[in-house]
């Protein structure tokens, strides 16, 4: 059974700086509430003008059943438009390829920390 996932925004208008922390994979509900929750922080900043820095070091790797979900998580990141996105995955270099690929069929450029 996966860990059960969570995450938590967070704002720094002085960085110019979304702050998200991914931990665990969801379940569709949680994915529905994650979504809800993005879109009402991304109505609070201009994301052209915001870094997006994800801290997906607790985040584990993702079965291919949540693949899809991650593909979707991506892609609001990249119709929102954020000047860039920064992964810190921690010393996990398979979840790391496994943004990276779905970052890339999505048309997502990401950096790592």
């Amino acid at each position: 059974m996966a860990e059960k996932g969570g995450y938590n925004f967070s704002i720094d208008q002085g960085s110019k700086t979304v702050n998200l922390e991914v931990n665990g994979q969801y379940d569709p509900e949680k994915q529905a509430q994650f979504v809800q929750d993005y879109n009402n922080i991304i109505k609070q900043v201009n994301p052209v003008e915001y870094t997006l820095f994800a801290d997906c070091s607790s985040m584990g790797v993702t079965s291919q059943e949540y693949i899809d979900r991650l593909g979707g998580a991506l892609g609001l990141y990249k119709e929102s438009g954020f000047s860039k996105v920064v992964m810190d995955v921690g010393n996990q270099p398979v979840v790391k390829m496994q943004l990276s690929r779905v970052a890339k069929q999505v048309g997502l450029e990401l950096e790592y920390k």
